[in-house]
């Protein structure tokens, strides 16, 4: 059972600044001045206001099967790279890929869509970087001379056969399964 050991400061609100007093706070807006004295009920509302946050955080976390800890920076940093952010779903969409014989074709989002125009034929390929419960689709085009064959990465189950026609695309989505096989959930689709 997934735990957390952040905890909220002051969660009664006792001796702390209301709403409308911090907004209008100077030593929120302009920070403290040398040798101030910073008031008790405001520090109780700063402290209340961050670590209600965090332990907000944490609950969610937790909610979800992982554990927070201030034990340990690099373990707490590890259960936070759980966390998914743009920067790792910034490249769903179309990623070309240029033709090759023996392409790599390698994942870096949460979902992704790789995109290649097939000139010739690929005799292998290769696709790494996969991470579980990620969907992978292929959109592979023929050239106008067609009759272009595809092997597919050996991580790759199920992978349909395509379409050789002149100009046909041939699409597939493919499901990162637990064990990092990487399978079909839909057939090859020729458009």
């Amino acid at each position: 059972m997934a735990t957390t050991d952040f905890l909220q400061w002051n969660p009664t609100q006792a001796n702390q600044e209301d709403d409308a007093t911090y907004l209008a706070d100077t030593q929120r807006t302009n920070g403290i001045a040398l040798d101030d004295i910073m008031p008790s009920a405001r520090m109780n509302k700063m402290f209340y206001q961050w670590s209600t946050f965090i332990a907000a955080f944490c609950q969610m976390l937790v909610a979800k099967g992982f554990s927070t800890s201030d034990a340990s920076l690099s373990a707490l940093v590890t259960v936070l790279g759980n966390i998914l952010t743009t920067a790792d779903v910034s490249g769903t969409g179309i990623v070309t890929v240029a033709w090759s014989a023996t392409p790599t074709f390698t994942v870096t989002a949460t979902d992704l869509q790789f995109f290649m125009q097939l000139t010739g034929n690929v005799t292998s390929s290769t696709l790494s970087g996969v991470t579980p419960g990620q969907k992978i689709t292929f959109l592979l085009k023929q050239d106008v001379g067609g009759g272009h064959t595809f092997a597919w990465p050996s991580n790759v189950y199920g992978g349909g056969a395509l379409d050789t026609t002149p100009g046909a695309c041939n699409s597939q989505i493919f499901e990162v399964y637990p064990d990092s096989t990487v399978r079909a959930v839909t057939p090859m689709i020729v458009t």
